[in-house]
């Protein structure tokens, strides 16, 4: 009874980590196609001129969307680990936490920092 009990768990365990790193890959792919997405119909109007304020918004969005998506995969390997531990498991959870940590910082830094006026407007301005 106990041996069938941790069967079924180990199997729920692997189906849901599978499901959580499935779900995050997905949901990066949903944001890199909504990404192209964006920036093919920005560029697509070069008759309102540069669009560089529009094309860093896409790019602190995808950034957002790469997060929880990597968030998932972190979700489903720790639900791995929990229940089979390995040093490989263990390995790929600080790769991925230290991805995320640098993708959260450089977001982070992009979206404080100012939006470079394009040359044609510096221009106008006198400047």
């Amino acid at each position: 009874m106990l041996f069938e009990a941790a069967t079924y768990l180990l199997a729920v365990t692997n189906v849901l980590s599978f499901l959580l790193s499935v779900w995050g890959a997905l949901f990066i792919l949903w944001g890199a196609a909504k990404a192209a997405r964006r920036m093919f119909w920005t560029e697509a109007e070069p008759w309102k001129g540069p669009q560089i304020p529009r094309l860093e918004e896409v790019r602190t969005a995808f950034g957002h969307r790469i997060l929880l998506g990597l968030e998932f995969f972190l979700a489903g390997d720790i639900v791995r680990l929990l229940i089979d531990p390995s040093l490989n498991d263990l390995i790929r959870i600080g790769i991925i936490v230290a991805i995320r940590i640098t993708l959260g910082l450089a977001i982070t830094r992009e979206i404080r920092l100012p939006v470079p006026a394009p040359r044609a407007q510096k221009a106008r301005a006198g400047g």
